[in-house]
């Protein structure tokens, strides 16, 4: 037995804590019992350990949560019986959801356990498709925040190079003006280079960086405002597709419960017609007794 493996069946939890962290913890959680095959996430749920403990082991090796141990269960099948809290649940379904159908050796789901917490029997109960709908949606919208997140972070550097472009302009126009103050203490008939002229030109080109500059910002900000708009369409869309979805999981549930209603009269009447059958069987024999007794 390996040295987690022994903390866990001494329910060293805050031992457990200090050992995760070590190297060979890296080794040892996905090490499985030699006696029963169960991976230290099964025994830790086995042992009712703390939340954090289960889910630092499921950090170091989610593939824990679709590997079967002792029995055939799963650590979910482990997790719903003994009534782990529905952190942990979500926490395993979200890992891999298609856990919530296997099933064990003796038949069962996670589904069929009972748990005491109303939440967690919730979370059991969703269907699988939603799971992974919800969190192909959620990642989606990760990847906007960050995408959007990024093109922010553009649009503040574009913002600090047009401040530092405008201050440097600002700086050249008061140098050109000094220029142009000491020219003019000069009382030269015929300067030999046309100041005017050149400063006009300095002005004109440091005019053209700045509308160039002044597209570049409107691009930045055409780009921003598609991207929102992008991702709130999305978000519109994801909140209707969820909309419909949990009304035809409703519509569903009502016609699941009309027909289990259905299944318990037909079973009530083929009850009743063999009571009867029975009842008309022992008439016919006890008619048939009566005759061969009178004979």
């Amino acid at each position: 037995m390996s040295t987690l493996q022994q903390l866990i069946q001494l329910e060293k939890w805050p031992e457990i804590i200090s050992f995760l962290k070590t190297p060979n913890a890296s080794v040892q959680v996905y090490t499985p019992s030699m006696r029963d095959k169960n991976l230290p996430l099964h025994h830790a749920c086995e042992r009712l350990a703390p939340d954090n403990v289960i889910l630092e082991l499921l950090r170091l090796y989610e593939d824990a949560t679709w590997t079967k141990g002792k029995d055939g269960n799963l650590p979910l099948h482990i997790a719903v019986c003994n009534n782990l809290s529905v952190d942990v649940i979500e926490a395993f379904i979200r890992t891999f959801p298609h856990s919530l159908d296997q099933v064990n050796d003796a038949g069962y789901t996670p589904r069929d356990f009972n748990h005491d917490d109303l939440f967690a029997c919730q979370t059991l109960n969703r269907p699988t498709m939603c799971w992974i709908q919800l969190i192909d949606d959620e990642e989606r919208e990760d990847d906007y925040e960050c995408r959007l997140n990024t093109l922010q972070s553009q649009i503040d550097v574009s913002l600090e190079q047009l401040s530092a472009s405008s201050t440097n302009f600002d700086d050249m126009i008061a140098r050109l003006q000094i220029v142009e103050e000491k020219i003019s203490e000069f009382q030269l008939d015929d300067p030999p280079v046309n100041c005017d002229e050149r400063v006009e030109a300095l002005r004109a080109r440091a005019d053209e960086t700045i509308k160039k500059m002044d597209v570049r910002m409107s691009r930045l900000e055409d780009d921003a405002r598609a991207e929102m708009a992008k991702e709130y369409m999305a978000k519109a869309a994801l909140r209707a597709g969820q909309g419909a979805l949990m009304k035809r999981l409703t519509r569903t549930a009502a016609e699941a419960e009309i027909l289990c209603r259905d299944v318990e009269e037909v079973k009530v009447r083929v009850q009743v017609e063999k009571a009867l059958n029975e009842s008309a069987r022992k008439m016919v024999g006890g008619m048939q007794k009566g005759g061969a007794l009178e004979l």
